[in-house]
């Protein structure tokens, strides 16, 4: 049996397998839950660290210059990332204000600052100070960081607007596109390579008796009941505590907040003295009658159907959970990884609303404001991300009596 530091716990369903080296273009998955282990990144320190610079720069533009610039009769507009928060901030719907700034300017930031910091001095192959309290915050800002949501949400505005008005994309939105590519490629999951490579860690005991810290990946030995990960420090639990009630609280928070979200209007437009609100569905069937439809589609998947979707899958596995159920633990375990990857595309709407409402402020003429609608639909948003990230996927697996044997516990490596 390998030290613990060679070892790799599937976060799905708990296997434990041994690390391998992977050529170009290859994934390591469990075979238990068809969940990926390990994948290929091939950057080395020193190009992870350009990059995070590159990225840096390009936040700068992505916030300081204009999104888009619009013109109506003359009259000439333009908007920042940082004029759709502002938007959002006014009246009862500031919290939701906050959540576009942590989401699309200030997650991505850190996210940066810290990468620069921690690769800075990995280059000499020294830890950072900080190091571990460092990359914990590198994974906790991960799913908060949205800026292929923004870029979406973005596009979408375009479209919303060429009806009505000269639409011009600006410096800002190309910064933007080129700047979500560079973050999903420098600051996910395989982050955690860092540890490997500035940690020089003790070997723990070789049972099985191991525990996933889900900070820095680490298979911790649990024997002696220890409260915390001996790499970065972070609490240990062998289960998320309280996974399955804390599930079920955020997700039926969820499901209250997305009635008057879907209800209540979420933007009020007011063009040559003329004004409306509308509510979701209603902008979906503008679009829709204007010939939009696949904008249309675009908005009715993220802001509908992809919440929708989380109700009900999240519901499935708690349930099937509480029941003790054996039925298709692998597809239910993918289902779960589905619930992930779509889990933040709903802020597409907030952020639309956002960058329109920024836009459009021509006094008499023609205004755009959002209202308490977006307020409830951000806290829908906002909740069933916090449901899936309470519950602990792992307890598909714990009930039932399939086992994997230690000497069936083997990688799969698969070529795209």
């Amino acid at each position: 049996m390998a030290t613990t530091d060679q070892l790799i716990i599937c976060e799905h369903c708990d296997c434990v397998y041994e690390k391998v080296t992977l050529a170009k273009h290859q994934k390591a998955l469990c075979t238990r839950c068809g969940g990926v282990l390990q994948r290929y990144n091939g950057l080395s320190v020193q190009q992870r660290l350009a990059l995070s610079f590159t990225a840096a720069v390009l936040w700068i533009f992505a916030n300081f210059y204009p999104v888009m610039s619009i013109s109506l009769k003359g009259l000439k507009n333009s908007a920042t990332l940082w004029d759709s928060v502002v938007a959002l901030s006014q009246g009862p719907i500031t919290f939701i204000a906050l959540v576009a700034a942590i989401s699309i300017i200030i997650a991505p930031v850190f996210q940066l600052l810290l990468l620069i910091w921690v690769l800075s001095f990995a280059l000499t192959s020294r830890r950072s100070p900080g190091f571990k309290l460092c990359m914990r915050w590198l994974e906790t800002l991960r799913p908060w960081s949205m800026l292929e949501v923004c870029l979406l949400g973005a596009m979408v505005a375009v479209f919303k607007l060429a009806g009505m008005l000269d639409v011009l994309p600006g410096i800002g939105l190309f910064s933007l596109a080129v700047l979500s590519l560079l973050l999903i490629r420098i600051a996910g999951r395989d982050v955690r390579e860092l540890w490997d490579i500035l940690m020089n860690r003790p070997p723990l005991a070789s049972e099985l008796n191991l525990c996933l810290c889900h900070s820095c990946g680490l298979a911790c030995d649990i024997t002696d009941n220890p409260h915390e990960c001996p790499r970065c420090g972070a609490p240990l639990h062998a289960r998320k505590a309280n996974s399955l009630a804390r599930t079920w609280a955020y997700l039926l928070a969820s499901l209250v907040f997305y009635i008057p979200a879907n209800l209540l209007p979420v933007m009020n437009t007011s063009l040559f003295g003329s004004g409306s609100d509308s509510t979701i569905m209603s902008g979906v069937l503008e679009f829709w009658a204007h010939g939009a439809w696949d904008i249309a589609l675009i908005i009715f998947i993220a802001s509908i159907a992809v919440p929708g979707v989380k109700f009900v899958a999240l519901s499935l596995l708690l349930i099937t959970v509480q029941r003790g159920s054996l039925w298709a633990r692998k597809e239910r375990s993918q289902l779960y990884r589905f619930v992930e990857l779509i889990g933040y595309w709903s802020m597409l709407d907030v952020i639309v609303v956002a960058l329109v409402a920024a836009l459009v402020k021509f006094q008499a003429l023609g205004d755009i404001q959002p209202r308490v609608g977006i307020l409830f639909f951000g806290l829908v948003v906002v909740f069933t991300m916090l449901s899936a990230m309470s519950f602990d996927p792992r307890l598909i697996w714990d009930k039932g009596p399939e086992k994997p044997q230690n000497e069936e516990v083997m990688d799969e490596v698969a070529s795209h």
